[in-house]
């Protein structure tokens, strides 16, 4: 069965040229370093839908433009130390429990602006947990891949990948997650997994080993939060706000998503070569 995809189409990806691409001699030549920020929102299965969503741009970008005026916004009065979505509109605790309701709609509509003035390219991929225990209940699975994040993750790459096989210029992209999440203890066996499972054409366009960082410290990760949070709650339907609205409309502006349901699951897990069953 076909993914769904929504927002624009992965054959729409010329889109992106004036901003992942420099002009050299009149025309566009593909920048060879592009990293994907990734994290993830429901990761629980009382979430009822599980997210992981990636943030690409060329790592030039990163460093010298987003991370400074990244860091702009959060020092701006009121200041914080971080950003994390699920504690914005935390009135108990964390660095925005004093701040009144228009404070945090600007704080996020600031970090927003910084983010998608870039125009990143922007890829989610999720599951929901009745889908997965289902599949998992049905399938044989072996132990290190009894986790919805190892399909999640696989399904990212596979989006990374066509995203090289749109271009004349294919440019691997490198994948750093947030090492707050208990699955990142298992990222790096099952990146190796993938690689000794797909097909060498697929191979070339992956990027190096993934990596991890402090969502906390690394600001590229706290783009990838604010995406992640915004994409499982426009899959539930609660952005219920026409202000919320807007920030994912924003946020959203150059995303391709996959919703993986359970043809999708047994269709990877055979692509793979995890079960005899298959």
């Amino acid at each position: 069965m076909s993914p769904n995809t929504r927002q624009i189409s992965l054959d729409n990806l010329s889109k992106f040229e004036p901003t992942m691409c420099d002009k050299i001699d009149g025309g566009w030549q593909r920048i060879m370093a592009l990293s994907a920020y990734v994290d993830d929102s429901g990761s629980e299965p009382g979430a009822q839908i599980f997210v992981l969503g990636g943030v690409v741009l060329p790592n030039a970008w990163w460093e010298n433009q987003f991370c400074p005026d990244w860091s702009v916004v959060l020092g701006a009065s009121p200041a914080v130390p971080y950003f994390k979505a699920s504690e914005v509109w935390d009135h108990k605790k964390g660095p925005f429990r004093d701040f009144t309701d228009d404070q945090r709609k600007q704080k996020i509509n600031a970090l927003s602006e910084v983010i998608c003035g870039l125009h990143p390219l922007a890829l989610s991929v999720s599951v929901r947990w009745e889908d997965f225990l289902a599949f998992k209940e049905a399938v044989a699975l072996p132990v290190w891949a009894q986790d919805p994040y190892f399909f999640l993750f696989y399904r990212l790459l596979v989006l990374a990948i066509q995203f090289g096989q749109r271009e004349s210029n294919p440019t691997p992209i490198d994948f750093i997650f947030d090492e707050q999440n208990d699955a990142w203890k298992q990222v790096k066996g099952w990146y190796a997994q993938f690689q000794l499972r797909l097909p060498p054409e697929f191979l070339a366009l992956l990027g190096k080993e993934p990596e991890k960082g402090d969502e906390k410290i690394c600001l590229p990760l706290q783009a990838a939060d604010l995406f992640a949070w915004y994409t499982r709650r426009d899959a539930l339907g609660t952005l219920y706000q026409s202000w919320h609205q807007n920030v994912r409309d924003w946020l959203f502006r150059y995303h391709t998503s996959v919703e993986v349901n359970r043809d999708l699951l047994v269709a990877m897990a055979s692509d793979l070569r995890l079960t005899e069953s298959l």
